[in-house]
């Protein structure tokens, strides 16, 4: 598992996001081998405003025939409307 998850990511009023990283801090492997449960920080900075953002989040991922079919993210909703506003 890569230690780095990266994408290009935009949402909110406030226009684009660009990601400064989002390190990995645990890979927790599920019984079954579909399943995966990933923990990370993800850092950004509004590309209009010129704020930093991070949050903290965890992602549950399933697997099936090498792509992607489910991915759920959990984060601090309030957090990230705080910075938004």
């Amino acid at each position: 598992m890569a230690s780095m998850i990266c994408a290009t990511i935009s949402w909110g009023p406030k226009g684009y996001k660009k990601p400064k990283g989002f390190p990995v801090k645990a890979v927790y492997p599920v019984a079954d081998s579909e399943w995966v449960i990933i923990e990370f920080q993800g850092h950004l900075t509004n590309t209009k405003t010129g704020e930093d953002y991070g949050n903290e989040y965890i992602v549950v991922v399933q697997i099936r025939d090498s792509r992607i079919s489910l991915f759920l993210e959990f984060f601090d909703s309030l957090q990230r409307k705080a910075f938004e506003n």
